[in-house]
This record gives C-alpha cells, sequence and structure tokens, in this order.
C-alpha cells in the first residue's frame, strides 16, 4: 500500500478512522484495511498485481512477485520452507547473501504442529465469519444510508 501521507494528514484520515473504529464498530475480516477500503472508497488506486501476492489468498499467483504479503495466516515463521511461496522466500533470503537469524529464531520458536494448526483453524473461523458480516447491523452500508460520513 502507498498513501499519500500529506492528503492523508489533510484530509484528518488517522482520527476519522479512530473515530469510526471507535464509535460503530464494524466488524469485518481485515479490519485496518477495510476501514481504509471504505473511507478512501473513489480514492484507490489498484497497484499491479505483482506488488501485492497474498499468502493467505487461494488465487494463482503471478509468476513474477514482487513483494509477498503475509496477510492473516501463513506467517513466515509458519510456512517456511514447505509453504506456499515459502520456496521464493527462501531463494530471494539466498539472493541477498545474508541471514536472518530473528525470522528463523521466530520461525523455529513457532514451527510446532499445533501453532500450524491454529493457524489452519483461524483461516477456518475467518472463512465461516466471513459471509456473515454482511448480515451485521453495523456495516458501512448501513453506516452510509444512515448519513454517517463514512468516506473522506
Amino acid at each position: 500500500m502507498l498513501m499519500d501521507l500529506a492528503q492523508w494528514r489533510q484530509l484528518g484520515a488517522a482520527q476519522r478512522f479512530v473515530e469510526l473504529m471507535n464509535r460503530y464498530h464494524v466488524r469485518s475480516v481485515c479490519s485496518d484495511q477495510d476501514y481504509i477500503n471504505a473511507m478512501f472508497q473513489g480514492r484507490i488506486i489498484v497497484l499491479d498485481p505483482r506488488w501485492d501476492v497474498m499468502v493467505a489468498g487461494e488465487l494463482t499467483p503471478p509468476k513474477e512477485r514482487w513483494l509477498i504479503h503475509y496477510n492473516l495466516i501463513g506467517k513466515p515463521w509458519l510456512v517456511l520452507p514447505q509453504g506456499r511461496h515459502g520456496r521464493r522466500v527462501l531463494e530471494v533470503r539466498a539472493g541477498t547473501r545474508r541471514s536472518c537469524p530473528r525470522i528463523e529464531q521466530v520461525r523455529d520458536e513457532f514451527a510446532d504442529k499445533n501453532m500450524v494448526e491454529r493457524d489452519h483453524e483461524k483461516k477456518r473461523r475467518l472463512i465461516a465469519h466471513a459471509g456473515q458480516f454482511s448480515e451485521l447491523p453495523v456495516t458501512f452500508h448501513s453506516l452510509e444510508q444512515k448519513g454517517v460520513p463514512v468516506r473522506l
């Protein structure tokens, strides 16, 4: 995500974000991203998908990947080297000729079967709940219908 921070400050986006979140408690899968998408609807330019290859996504990733986005689940300390994009991360890391001892330490500390299973369970819960969000009494759409200014 690239942001025009001068415009962000000029629009008071941070204050509006906190106000919406604290006052209306709109539930969503990715709260931070969903609030930003709702607030900036009509102002967003979508980048080339190679800049946002998501690990949690189910789509076939582009062959050329410029940025791997570890969103929601499948964090590097759980997926390396066997997980989705895990080999590519290791290839890039090897190409830098630098070791990443902290990533390796965290991965080793968390790479037990219980942690991996909890990650899979989190994905199952997110998918199960995602379909119910549009039925909740407070959505970005319902707020706009009530006259609450969501978009900046």
